[in-house]
């Protein structure tokens, strides 16, 4: 039995679906933590909340179950204090990293943090599509885990029917995308300074800020948007349907994002899908794990050494999008874990 310990959220839910109504992967057993009311079934085992007040119960179940697995799948640090408690399950377990974690056990020192050193230290091994993430957390940990490549969630996955590149630097003015959150780690100020710089080349420029708890910084980032570029900027606060954003993405020219950790990956996908210029800090794991399987993404650097409508050639990308994220790798990953 291959387990996967998991939190019911948007990207571990459409995976645990899609793996049980495939009966080729009738092996894999997913426990759950969940406020939902979902029931147990044959693949599916849920913690009982609140987990303090079931706490017998709860441990019985992680006892069991980890003790039958072959191996164990981590998807981020959800069952963190269970593991910590009885790491004799570790050296069959496999860290599926979501990014986020690895600033946590590099800045933070509180017990939690400490918790999750001492876990991922000890398994055996990555799931992960940015290798730089798994160099990263051996880095950190002072580890010599092996990295398993793997799209990982559905949401990692595009299709490239809609692939198409367009020479940019024969349009007048371009859409610029940028950032994909609330988040202040978007960096959003420096990039608008650059743009503010060639704003002429540009009509319009979009931020996504419906998603994200950081309510000052979002009205931050609309205040100096209006105050550099007027009626040439949009701020996009309403949640869009997937189609509906999908379609949006469409429109876009040129897509900024200047995180300084591997984030956004899923929209930066789909954009690289659509043949879409994306801009990404050197910085990341993410942007030197995409240019080290061949893909044409480029530093954030070169707009302002060149002008933001310049042409850069990405028509490659649609064959390495198939290769590296597609459902046959996500299909295979499991299959063969």
């Amino acid at each position: 039995m291959i387990l996967h310990l998991i939190e019911w959220n948007k990207f571990t839910n459409p995976l645990s679906n899609y793996l049980i109504a495939d009966e080729r992967f009738a092996d894999h057993h997913f426990l759950i933590i969940s406020d939902d009311s979902i029931k147990d079934t044959n693949q599916k085992t849920i913690f009982r909340s609140p987990i303090r007040k079931n706490l017998f119960r709860n441990i019985k179940i992680f006892v069991c179950l980890t003790l039958k697995a072959e191996k164990i799948i981590l998807h981020g640090p959800v069952f963190i204090h269970f593991l910590y408690f009885f790491p004799f399950v570790l050296k069959k377990a496999y860290w599926s990293i979501n990014g986020y974690e690895l600033g946590i056990i590099a800045n933070d020192r509180n017990l939690y943090a400490r918790m999750m050193r001492f876990v991922f230290r000890r398994v055996s091994g990555h799931l992960t599509h940015v290798k730089g993430d798994s160099d990263l957390a051996n880095s950190i940990l002072g580890s010599s885990n092996k990295c398993i490549y793997a799209p990982m969630y559905l949401s990692n996955l595009v299709e490239t029917s809609n692939f198409h590149f367009s020479n940019i630097s024969q349009k007048d003015k371009i859409n610029v995308l940028v950032g994909n959150s609330t988040d202040p780690t978007n960096n959003h100020l420096d990039i608008f300074d650059i743009l503010e710089k060639q704003i002429d080349k540009i009509d319009m420029i979009y931020c996504p800020l419906s998603y994200g708890i950081f309510h000052e910084y979002k009205e931050l980032v609309i205040k100096e948007g209006i105050k550099k570029f007027g009626n040439k900027f949009s701020a996009l606060t309403e949640f869009m349907s997937i189609e509906e954003y999908s379609n949006f993405l469409k429109n876009i020219d040129v897509a900024i994002f200047n995180h300084r950790r591997q984030q956004a990956m899923g929209v930066t996908l789909s954009l690289l899908s659509l043949g879409k210029i994306v801009y990404l800090n050197a910085n990341t794991t993410s942007y030197n794990s995409l240019k080290e399987r061949g893909f044409c993404v480029f530093d954030i650097d070169l707009i302002e050494k060149d002008e933001i409508n310049f042409n850069r050639n990405v028509s490659d990308n649609k064959e390495l999008l198939q290769k590296y994220y597609s459902k046959e790798q996500l299909i295979d990953t499991y299959l063969n874990f």
